[in-house]
């Protein structure tokens, strides 16, 4: 830590570094107390040195802004082999640790910075034991649906495409109180896209999607999916009786 501290003031240190510390921050490492406040944990984690640990929480809560955040693509492939970038972590960490210090700074991000920590919050959120990130995208969902509920769409449906039974989004897209009709159009989509010879294991989410959407009285769109399903020779027989 000590040879990286130019590094970590300049927002410029390893990737690997800062996953190690958000490891830490999240207490995912087995010598970590769960039981302690996410700060004093990172100045366990480094000795008991008050100085070096306000050094790294300044640099994990600035990763957000950092010129090398992984692209979305590059976020959602790697989520599809169950892998996520060094980066990702700390990302996790920047938003918990803006939201509670500083949350105006998080309007300051540009739109293609939101997408890439985005892609983060829906595919590698999940993995934690805990959601640091709610507050912030809530916020960015009520300054900007399209952006948010676009990047949901294209987590989701990557993941849905390659046999994911639980894509990431999907508890968001259910308790978007406030976005209905997006998340009927969402939902739709995602009909529209499921596979045709989708996996058994896949078969409950293909339930679930159907029962939120027949519940809206605008079936035109529903109509249309399941007239393609229905029609389609390669869709198995399970999937044709659910529709």
């Amino acid at each position: 830590m000590r040879s990286h501290e130019v590094e970590l003031h300049k927002n410029q240190a390893p990737p690997q570094l800062l996953h190690n510390l958000a490891m830490a921050y999240f207490a995912l490492f087995v010598e970590v107390d769960q039981r302690m406040h996410p700060r004093d944990r990172i100045c366990e984690f480094l000795g008991g040195d008050a100085g070096l640990a306000d050094v790294a929480l300044t640099a994990l809560r600035d990763t957000a802004f950092r010129d090398d955040l992984p692209e979305a693509d590059e976020t959602i492939s790697f989520h599809a082999e169950s892998r996520h970038h060094f980066l990702a972590y700390p990302v996790l960490a920047s938003l918990d640790l803006l939201q509670a210090e500083s949350p105006s700074r998080l309007d300051e991000l540009s739109g293609e910075q939101k997408r890439k920590i985005l892609s983060v919050r829906y595919c590698v959120a999940d993995t934690l034991r805990q959601d640091a990130t709610s507050e912030c995208h809530d916020r960015w969902l009520q300054q900007d649906p399209d952006l948010v509920l676009d990047m949901l769409y294209r987590c989701a449906v990557d993941a849905l495409k390659v046999g994911d039974s639980n894509p990431p989004g999907l508890y968001d897209l259910d308790r978007f109180d406030t976005q209905v009709d997006r998340s009927y159009d969402i939902r739709v989509r995602l009909l529209r896209a499921f596979p045709v010879r989708a996996p058994s294991t896949q078969l409950p989410l293909l339930d679930r999607l159907l029962g939120q959407v027949v519940l809206f009285p605008d079936r035109v769109a529903l109509s249309a999916v399941i007239a393609k399903k229905l029609k389609a020779k390669s869709a198995t027989d399970a999937q044709k009786v659910l529709c």
